[in-house]
């Protein structure tokens, strides 16, 4: 058999090399290992901003990639602009929604997936990171491999996961050669300062029980033009918001802490445990004490 001229020099070059150690090779590290990877691309921007709350609280990794349309972000209170060629990556359970974008018609790739390597990714959390052509066509393989008919079949799931791996390697390789070009964006526009302004007040007093009557004298607004105004800006009413966002609180609390159900009621301002219990089992679908046991398997 017969290969190219390139294949044929590169061997031929290996012909003059050996192994100093035959036992001694490379290792892989600080290399996240992918599971259970899910894509999805949204390319309307209100669209975008309604399903952000339809999902509950999570344990998955959720990796956006912003083809096209910049627009900014909140995580757990903190606001990010992502320009089209930025990447960004939430942690589970961090509280995070869809703030504005520069027009409604986006192309925002999602990559959501589950792993125990999370150390691994800590420098690539909670950041923009700019990515490049090479990275943006393993981005769309795995998109298109996750849509094949045969998506079920074990090669089909391996080639997914081994691109998948090989995305956040050189996503993080990205973010070490951009770590001192970043610093966080938080928009000092009026709407995304009510946005922290609001997540502050929640952050501060929400285990005293503050309402969106006490958040607007705090802020020195009237609370007609609040609710309106953070309708626009999340396309959710500023009651749901401090619904999930107390039901995200609680999410974590049972998850990343030790804490007795009745404390955790009393932190995320639910009052009682009763109706902390009626709240969280309506919504997530288990009782507080199954979510705890579930999330400790």
């Amino acid at each position: 058999m017969s290969w190219s001229p390139e294949i044929e020099n590169g061997f031929e070059k290996l012909t003059q090399k050996a192994p100093a150690d035959y036992f001694q090779g490379r290792r892989a590290a600080n290399i996240c290992r992918p599971d259970n990877v899910i894509a999805f691309l949204r390319s309307d921007a209100e669209a975008l901003k309604e399903r952000t709350f339809e999902s509950r609280p999570h344990h998955r990794q959720v990796l956006i990639l912003n083809l096209r349309t910049g627009g900014s972000l909140s995580v757990d209170g903190a606001v990010y602009r992502l320009e089209p060629g930025e990447a960004f990556l939430v942690a589970p359970y961090q509280f995070h929604f869809y703030l504005d974008t520069d027009q409604r018609d986006i192309r925002w790739l999602f990559i959501t997936f589950e792993t125990k390597d999370t150390a691994e990714l800590l420098p690539v959390t909670n950041r923009p990171i700019h990515f490049d052509e090479p990275l943006a066509q393993t981005a769309l393989s795995i998109a298109q491999g996750f849509y094949q008919p045969d998506k079920s079949s074990e090669q089909s799931s391996n080639q997914i996961v081994i691109e998948t791996t090989s995305l956040l390697s050189r996503l993080s390789s990205l973010a070490a050669e951009q770590a001192q070009l970043f610093s966080q964006t938080d928009d000092s526009r009026r709407d995304h300062v009510i946005i922290r302004k609001v997540n502050r007040l929640l952050h501060e007093r929400l285990s005293v029980g503050i309402d969106v009557v006490e958040i607007a004298a705090r802020l020195n607004l009237s609370e007609r033009y609040l609710r309106k105004r953070f309708q626009s800006m999340t396309g959710l009413s500023l009651g749901s918001y401090l619904m999930h966002y107390r039901l995200d609180r609680a999410v974590k609390r049972l998850v990343h802490s030790d804490a007795s159900l009745t404390e955790i009621a009393d932190d995320c301002g639910y009052g009682s445990l009763a109706a902390f219990s009626r709240t969280f089992t309506a919504k997530m679908g288990v009782t507080p004490s199954q979510y705890r046991k579930q999330s400790a398997k």
